[in-house]
């Protein structure tokens, strides 16, 4: 029984040392989201689709099945200034929890 005690407080020691460390180095939403602007400020600032300006973009960052989701999504504009929805404007960068890219699918 001491053994079994003595095992379980040195593994949740290991554990609260290894989660303190992994906690500072992940990165926070506002910090992925920075990351993914930088990532996306040319296609974000560039093109036209049809009769359609595109004037920038939009984020949404999530943290899903361990890594961070940044949903970037064109905003589109008509000559008189409405936002317009163009289907497969938006592209899901997938990041890891401390900022490195691993996937980035774009809308269809």
């Amino acid at each position: 029984m001491r053994k079994n005690l003595g095992l379980s407080a040195f593994a949740i020691t290991a554990c609260a040392a290894w989660c303190v460390a992994f906690a500072g180095s992940a990165l926070g939403e506002r910090e992925v989201i920075k990351i993914a602007e930088r990532e996306s400020h040319q296609s974000c600032h560039s093109g036209a689709h049809h009769d359609y300006f595109k004037v920038g973009c939009d984020y949404i960052a999530k943290f899903m099945d361990g890594n961070w989701n940044v949903l970037v999504r064109a905003d589109y504009r008509n000559a008189k200034g409405e936002r317009l929805e163009i289907v497969g404007a938006e592209t899901l960068y997938i990041y890891s929890p401390r900022g490195t890219l691993l996937r980035v699918l774009p809308g269809m």
